[in-house]
């Protein structure tokens, strides 16, 4: 196949994997309203809502499409999310923070819970620490052991967070996308939609795989843009970067505990959740640029989380630096092999 279609198609992929995630994530949040959920179910549900598309590309690679290439196109979407989040998304965060308190429409401190963030990224850094370790280790016995153990680190962080009602969660609701307009919401939309999304979000993910494994084997390619290296890059971008488009609003209404509190949640969902469907369905061997891009976000989040504690409050200019480590991994895909 020619080069042109397969970048087409990737594009094409990319595109759809973002709209199903933006329509999957909106479904989800109008069905707990639907119901009427409160508290933990509700909490729960909105789980699910961010967190399924995330599993759905490594899930596909490793037991549908497997093959050398696609696992290590899994292995780049499982280490690639907590990597994006703790440098672009803490980058943009920053960003955002500091653009709208020059404009004027905030202050420049960050009304965030201290509590629940630093508990959050403290429960990052164990539990993907202990994930990255199980990826130098020759045996799959005490990998297995160590993945058991991440499931249990997520069960007692939803404990301590779902059940006591610590978790943030969203209060506004976007119109359903599959509701006519002027026309009440029926549960036969949201499940609809719901259910379209899903096909949609698992066709995307297997045209994505199939096209960033065309990409990397096609002669000419640079050898820095490897299947694992491509989907490190692109996979996290179409599914947490849509997920993160209201941020600005949420800075905006000073809900800086919702909009960062969103980003370090969903880092404790993929060091805990994430890497143990790799540890359990791949080799989950790092080496090379793999060793790097997993070690970045321990560095990253080690940085701002001294940097939380020293000065007990969020530094805007310590998440813009943040971003720096994102341009040092992509430098390295052309000396790392």
């Amino acid at each position: 196949m020619d080069i042109s279609i397969i970048i087409i198609l990737f594009i094409l992929s990319i595109g759809l994997i973002a709209i199903a995630c933006i329509f999957f994530n909106n479904a989800m949040n109008w069905l707990g309203k639907t119901f009427e959920l409160e508290g933990t179910t509700k909490s729960v549900l909105s789980i699910i809502g961010t967190s399924l598309p995330q599993v759905i590309i490594p899930f596909i690679a490793f037991t549908f499409l497997r093959g050398v290439e696609t696992i290590q196109i899994g292995m780049g979407a499982i280490l690639g999310a907590p990597f994006v989040l703790s440098t672009l998304g803490f980058f943009i965060t920053g960003y955002l923070i500091l653009s709208l308190t020059k404009k004027g429409e905030r202050g420049y401190e960050v009304e965030a819970d201290f509590l629940l963030i630093s508990r959050d990224i403290k429960f990052f850094l164990i539990s993907y620490t202990f994930a990255i370790f199980a990826g130098f280790l020759a045996d799959k016995v005490p990998q297995i052991f160590i993945g058991l153990v991440l499931i249990i680190i997520y069960g007692y962080y939803l404990y301590r967070n779902v059940v006591y009602e610590e978790m943030v969660s969203e209060e506004l609701y976007i119109p359903l996308y599959f509701a006519a307009r002027g026309k009440d919401v029926t549960l036969e939309n949201i499940l609809f939609q719901l259910i379209a999304s899903l096909l949609a979000l698992i066709g995307g993910a297997g045209l994505f795989i199939h096209t960033i494994k065309e990409i990397s084997l096609f002669e000419g390619i640079p050898t820095a843009l490897s299947g694992l290296s491509l989907a490190v890059i692109f996979a996290p971008l179409v599914i947490e970067i849509p997920s993160k488009f209201n941020l600005k609003e949420r800075l905006n209404a000073s809900k800086d505990t919702l909009a960062i509190g969103n980003i370090t949640s969903s880092l404790i969902f993929q060091s805990c959740i994430l890497t143990t469907l790799g540890i359990l369905f791949s080799p989950w061997k790092l080496e090379g640029s793999a060793i790097l891009v997993g070690c970045i976000p321990i560095v990253s989040t080690t940085i701002f989380y001294i940097s939380l504690i020293m000065q007990e409050r969020i530094n805007p200019y310590v998440l813009l630096a943040n971003g720096g480590f994102y341009l040092i991994f992509i430098a390295s895909l052309f000396f790392i092999r």
